[in-house]
């Protein structure tokens, strides 16, 4: 009888199903940790909000969980944490509620070429990609031919539907403000 124990199919089972509820629990810890940053981001409280927003960062880094910390550090009055967030972002393509805040944060430290740049970057990629294509549709936005003529990117980005700039009219407002603050009042009407 010096036969080794063989492992038991039911341990590989329980093993495969702990490995499923360790993703349900990643799952579920992220869903607990947005619920209560955003409780507490409704009522105020900026310090609550900011540890667990920077808890959810460590233990994963999402571009909603970084979204979320770069918010409690914009509203909690530090644009500039909030900046640095969101330019170390890991995430490749920034949503474009990211991109929104990070031009907000770079607007309100005074820095409105790189604001600008930030609202318009994804902006200037589907503009010229409009312009290159022989369609009048792209990507299921629609734009307008203006007297015929190639429209410059300002004009394509007022006749486009759905707005390309992130956050839409706010981002569009943003952006009026950016050129007014820099003497382009022409663009910012």
């Amino acid at each position: 009888g010096g036969e080794a124990p063989q492992p038991s199919s039911s341990k590989s089972k329980n093993d495969a199903t702990a490995f499923d509820t360790a993703d349900d629990d990643v799952e579920s810890k992220e869903t607990t940790y947005t619920s209560l940053i955003q409780q507490y981001l409704d009522v105020m409280c900026m310090d609550n909000a900011t540890f667990l927003a920077e808890r959810l960062v460590a233990f994963s880094q999402t571009s909603h969980s970084i979204y979320l910390l770069a918010l409690c550090y914009y509203r909690s009055g530090w644009p500039k944490r909030a900046q640095t967030v969101l330019q170390d972002c890991p995430i490749v393509t920034k949503t474009p509620s990211m991109q929104y805040l990070l031009a907000k944060c770079y607007y309100d430290t005074n820095q409105f070429g790189p604001a600008e740049e930030a609202l318009l970057e994804q902006c200037r990629d589907d503009y010229s990609m409009a312009m290159s294509s022989a369609t009048t549709s792209e990507g299921g936005r629609s734009s307008k031919a203006i007297r015929g003529e190639k429209p410059t990117m300002h004009q394509w980005i007022l006749s486009t539907t759905p707005c390309p700039v992130p956050n839409g009219a706010v981002g569009l407002e943003l952006l009026g403000k950016i050129c007014r603050k820099s003497n382009r009042k022409h663009l910012a009407a």
